[in-house]
């Protein structure tokens, strides 16, 4: 919004004392991060943020002040609240009262979370923030607020506290925004867990309180719209090496064909353990070798992304033992 309406409220009676509008400083193009290193990340969406920076005086008062931007609405593909095209979000920013401080400093939020994350893959996302007057920050998972309504969608001035919450869309819930292992935050370091188990659009809301001499002087609340994602993690199959070596028997012919179609779009390394050679080896996906006589061996079968072959998740391995039996020539007798 160029200007984004902001309200200055009371924080004891909720009144309204001021109506700022803000301009726009400059508009940013945030990098589609994912939480892996051999995964590319969705390039075919657009993420923006929007800065604004004002000076504002405010007479000191005991009860402090809530600053308020409300707008509408979130994106339809939301999966994880309840009819997320029509509900907007609040955001706030707390003042202390002269009561408990004269000068203070909120907590800055230190990064930015990754826009996309994979799905059934760990998350771990340091969120912490940094608190100019070396303040207690204590972090939790927090439920966002509902705003502006697609009837109003930039209220002017915004609506005045207290402010409603998001109802979640079961099963999602407070304490599980994104299903999966429930995602968790560390109250003492701002640390993220989490391992979704299904793919789409979800909300999540983050909290850091700040505690001077063991007193709550304020409050920082986060929402981040997170996209999980099919990264696509190299697999190999047990069937990828052939559809008779689960048997582990190959009969009558020392000449192999194997197969790695199923692991298609990632790089692949054949060992087939062949002691006589050290030659053994292909980045074919269909190959073949010819062994020495019968015997057994040991194949092997790797797939990765080039992108990070050194990470463990960008790489997997199957090893199979075959027998190669003595061709059997029938005899018959009179």
């Amino acid at each position: 919004d160029n200007p984004a309406n902001v309200g200055v409220f009371n924080s004891s009676t909720n009144a309204l004392v001021q109506n700022l509008n803000f301009a726009l400083d400059s508009v940013v193009t945030l990098h589609s991060i994912i939480n892996s290193s051999c995964v590319t990340a969705p390039n075919n969406v657009c993420t923006e943020a929007g800065y604004y920076t004002e000076i504002v005086t405010l007479p000191p008062i005991a009860a402090g002040y809530t600053i308020a931007y409300q707008r509408c609405c979130r994106n339809a593909v939301v999966q994880n609240i309840v009819n997320p095209n029509n509900v907007g979000t609040t955001l706030i920013a707390t003042i202390p009262g002269s009561g408990l401080t004269t000068v203070n400093s909120a907590p800055m939020w230190n990064q930015l979370p990754p826009l996309y994350v994979c799905v059934n893959l760990p998350f771990q996302f340091d969120h912490s923030a940094t608190d100019l007057d070396g303040d207690q920050l204590v972090y939790s998972l927090c439920t966002p607020f509902v705003g502006a309504t697609s009837n109003a969608p930039m209220p002017d001035p915004p609506a005045a506290p207290p402010y409603n919450q998001v109802n979640w869309l079961a099963p999602y819930s407070l304490n599980n925004m994104l299903g999966g292992v429930p995602l968790t935050i560390d109250p003492n370091t701002g640390q993220i867990n989490a391992t979704p188990n299904a793919t789409g659009t979800f909300l999540i809301g983050l909290c850091v309180q700040e505690y001077r001499n063991g007193v709550l002087i304020g409050e920082t609340r986060r929402e981040v719209q997170v996209s999980v994602v099919n990264c696509q993690a190299p697999v190999a199959m047990p069937d990828d090496i052939n559809e008779i070596i689960p048997n582990s028997f190959i009969n009558c012919t020392e000449y192999v064909e194997f197969n790695a179609l199923s692991s298609s779009g990632f790089s692949i390394w054949w060992d087939f353990g062949d002691p006589t050679t050290t030659a053994d080896q292909s980045t074919q996906q269909s190959p073949n070798w010819t062994y020495p006589g019968p015997g057994t061996y040991d194949l092997t079968l790797v797939v990765y992304n080039p992108i990070n072959p050194n990470d463990p998740l960008c790489t997997d391995t199957v090893m199979q033992t075959i027998t190669i039996q003595d061709t059997v020539i029938p005899n018959a007798g009179t």
